[in-house]
């Protein structure tokens, strides 16, 4: 009888290192307590921007000033970007931008901290699970008005500026060049080479000379509607931003140790 040998079972380890993780949990708690500490000054700023940025009363009030510059500029054939939302709606962007980036950084930290998958004591985790939910659904609300206000504004508006009427200047120039060679075969007479050059250029006007005040009225609502959109997008991204940071604070200590301080922590997500 011989006994076959079995092969030797590898040892498992019972736990995994958990050393790995920890700078970067450690650098994403100290930006997440950096943007709670600054949190108010930046919500100040917004605060005091969209006052100085939107001047006007109401939408009325907006869409007259429009106006007036949209037909001043019709007149020299020129439809620029209203001065006030060529301010207002980089400003807002790079806010709405600031916002989301550190949402970005809280849902990084969040994700960090959460603990071993194990039966119960998972209240903590459904507190986190809560926050994420609101920092996703907000972030993805701020991006989509990014994208409003800066492409889909510009792109909406080229479209009704072309299709106003104004008038259009081609130029075209055209250039000839003529060369002449002679020689002769007279004793002393030398060969030689003529050569000249002439050129033109034609400027043609397309267009209306009475601009389509219809298509006017369109490019106008475009504005009109930018402006309203910059200002809403900017007291929402106020509005969202206090409301994170409100709620970050208030359930900070199950963010970072959802079991408690002898809870311990994973890269593992409960879902």
């Amino acid at each position: 009888i011989f006994l076959q040998s079995l092969p030797k079972q590898s040892s498992v380890p019972s736990k995994m290192p958990s050393a790995s993780m920890k700078t970067f949990r450690d650098k994403a708690q100290g930006n997440v307590e950096a943007i709670i500490e600054n949190g108010p000054a930046l919500v100040t700023d917004m605060e005091t921007s969209l006052s100085t940025l939107f001047t006007f009363s109401s939408l009325k009030d907006a869409e007259t000033e429009f106006e007036q510059f949209l037909k001043a500029g019709s007149e020299q054939n020129a439809v620029p970007v209203p001065p006030i939302l060529a301010t207002a709606l980089p400003s807002v962007r790079e806010y709405i931008s600031t916002v989301v980036s550190n949402i970005q950084a809280i849902e990084k930290y969040i994700s960090l901290n959460f603990p071993a998958i194990e039966d119960g004591n998972n209240f903590g985790v459904s507190v986190q699970l809560a926050i994420l939910k609101m920092l996703k659904e907000s972030r993805e609300s701020l991006v989509s008005e990014i994208k409003t206000l800066g492409v889909t504004y510009y792109d909406t508006r080229a479209n009704a500026v072309d299709k106003v009427g104004l008038k259009k200047k081609s130029v075209s120039t055209t250039s000839t060049t003529s060369e002449n060679n002679t020689s002769s075969s007279i004793e002393g007479e030398k060969s030689g080479q003529k050569s000249s050059s002439s050129s033109s250029t034609e400027e043609k006007e397309s267009g209306s000379s009475v601009v389509d005040s219809y298509r006017m009225y369109h490019l106008l609502a475009v504005d009109v509607q930018a402006y309203f959109d910059a200002k809403s997008a900017m007291s929402n991204a106020i509005d969202k931003y206090c409301s994170i940071l409100d709620n970050v604070e208030k359930n900070y200590e199950k963010l970072s140790a959802p079991k408690g301080s002898s809870g311990g922590t994973s890269h593992m997500g409960m879902f």
